[in-house]
């Protein structure tokens, strides 16, 4: 790694210790804050001669499709060591003794669980992948800390959770009037994946997330996931089951492998559209069929299976 300063002279070990006289100076204004007047301020230890410091700059850049759910506080392990950090915090807390060392950084975010460097995504009562995880964000890399110096950490945090929008057109108002709720199903969909690298883990999962009748815009129904993406050699099956008013039921799949395989290599939002149309049946109920699909504006042809 880089280090902000690499010489020995006078200088180096000047801008060396500079971030830590500035640390030490505010720990020890705060321990004669919070103490008795009649207490004698506890002496500060100094700092190992065979240490070195750490500056950090931590970059979201990549990650600005999920700006307004960035973390607050992240957390970042050095070797054995885990801290957590504010977002903009430019220097690490501790000293460590000259080596090397692996860094993994990450976030907690909300439906995810964490353990063992895996993320996986929490399930529903039903058994499926919740459909709102919160946005993950994780970087892995290498450190080396030399004594005497501050050495530079570079962190390019990589965004894990990508949104996968899907609209549902109607031609009019009796559509609308016909259906009753509309629910949208995946499977294939990854459960968990390895921090750092975002190497999916475990077995293929199925998520279930329902669509809302569209406030504004064209008629229709609205809905969203979010997910971690999809087993790679997996079948990818998109399943909208349709309530209609009357109470009966139909569920419509399409193999949407093909057009969900480059899902990962991105974080903007994934859209799919299709148009709705509904028929009353002679004998009576109604039936559905779904075409003119449409993956992030560009018409393909999916078929119903």
């Amino acid at each position: 790694m880089r280090t902000l300063l690499g010489r020995t002279d006078e200088v180096s070990r000047y801008s060396f210790m500079k971030p830590f006289n500035l640390m030490l100076l505010s720990i020890s204004l705060l321990a004669v804050g919070c103490s008795d007047e009649k207490d004698e301020p506890q002496p500060i230890p100094p700092v190992p001669p065979t240490h070195g410091a750490v500056a950090i700059a931590c970059e979201w850049d990549a990650c600005q499709e999920a700006a307004d759910e960035l973390p607050a506080i992240y957390i970042i392990g050095i070797g054995a060591n885990e801290r957590s950090l504010e977002r903009e915090a430019t220097l690490y807390p501790d000293s460590l003794p000259a080596g090397t060392y692996p860094v993994l950084a990450y976030n907690e975010p909300a439906h995810i669980q964490i353990e063992n460097k895996i993320a996986s995504v929490l399930r529903t009562d039903s058994g499926t992948l919740r459909p709102d995880p919160g946005f993950l964000f994780s970087t892995e890399t290498e450190l080396s800390v030399r004594a005497g110096e501050t050495a530079e950490l570079g962190l390019r945090m990589r965004q894990h959770v990508r949104v996968l929008s899907l609209r549902i057109a109607a031609k009019d108002e009796a559509v609308l009037s016909a259906v009753h709720s509309l629910s949208a199903g995946l499977s294939g969909v990854v459960s968990a994946v390895r921090l750092g690298s975002g190497a999916p883990e475990g077995k293929a999962a199925r998520l279930v997330f329902p669509l809302e009748v569209a406030k504004t815009g064209e008629l229709g129904w609205l809905g969203e996931a979010r997910s971690l993406g999809f087993v790679p050699g997996e079948r990818v099956a998109l399943t909208l089951r349709i309530v209609f008013a009357d109470g009966s039921e139909e569920e419509r799949s399409y193999d949407v492998t093909e057009e969900l395989e480059d899902f990962g290599e991105g974080i903007e939002p994934f859209s799919m559209e299709a148009d709705l149309s509904v028929e009353e049946r002679p004998e009576g109920g109604f039936t559905a069929s779904i075409a003119g699909w449409k993956v992030n504006d560009e018409r393909v042809e999916i078929e119903y299976e």
